[in-house]
């Protein structure tokens, strides 16, 4: 409501009204489609999976990417090595004091644009100004690591209590794809060499943005039930 001027109050109510209408329409139809309560289950929670699947991935494959590209900044290799994982215990620590006081979903969004900004900018950085790229590469590991520590309380806190493990399981499987991806992404710098820092900004800063189609999970207790897990985030708005 905040968007939109006073005149348009009533029109964009309407609206988001109507989109919960189109939501029945649409399980109605997948019931009808499947008559069947764990098949439905399935499809309905197909898209959830897959979104946090992204965020898995993401973090993964940036987190992974970042710590073997360390090697390829400038300086003195093992040096960059040691300081991109000292790196990791400011940002547990940030990721402590900000999770209860910020939330989950603002924290993990400006993890990953952190991230995502530090590495794109590194990109641009000229070759001969090596603290400065250090610094920068320094600050997308620290976001980066801030944002995998949240996805996994994050995660844990969207799912009920009778899919819980088993999604979190499958989430981060699927995470580990960007794990093993992330190793063979030095070889993109024979043709550009600053082509990985900028795939991991874009994904980062997409996932940051993509972060705000999550319901918020702070002070709220863990749901028993896939109603208690829909509901997530609609008694704060309302």
């Amino acid at each position: 409501m905040e968007l939109v001027g006073p005149k348009g109050r009533v029109f964009a109510g309407t609206i988001v009204s109507v989109f919960y209408t189109i939501g029945e329409v649409i399980l109605g139809c997948v019931s009808l489609w499947l008559q069947n309560w764990r098949l439905i289950l399935r499809v309905i929670y197909i898209p959830a999976l897959l979104c946090v699947a992204h965020y898995w991935f993401s973090t993964t494959f940036v987190f992974f990417g970042l710590s073997l590209n360390s090697v390829s900044v400038g300086g003195n290799k093992y040096t960059n090595f040691i300081l991109g994982a000292l790196i990791e215990v400011p940002a547990y620590i940030t990721f402590y004091l900000c999770l209860d006081r910020i939330g989950r979903k603002y924290t993990l969004c400006i993890s990953f644009i952190l991230s995502g900004i530090s590495c794109i900018a590194f990109a641009f950085m000229p070759t001969d100004m090596d603290n400065l790229q250090l610094a920068l590469f320094l600050m997308g590991k620290f976001g980066i690591t801030t944002a995998f520590a949240v996805v996994f309380v994050f995660t844990a806190e969207l799912f009920p209590t009778e899919l819980r493990h088993s999604m979190l399981g499958t989430c981060s499987m699927l995470g580990r794809i960007g794990s093993v991806i992330a190793p063979q992404t030095p070889l993109l710098g024979q043709y550009l060499k600053s082509l990985p820092l900028l795939l991991f900004g874009t994904m980062s800063v997409l996932s940051g943005l993509l972060s705000f189609t999550f319901p918020e999970t702070l002070h709220l207790k863990l749901p028993d039930t896939i109603e208690e897990a829909e509901n997530i985030g609609k008694k704060r708005e309302n």
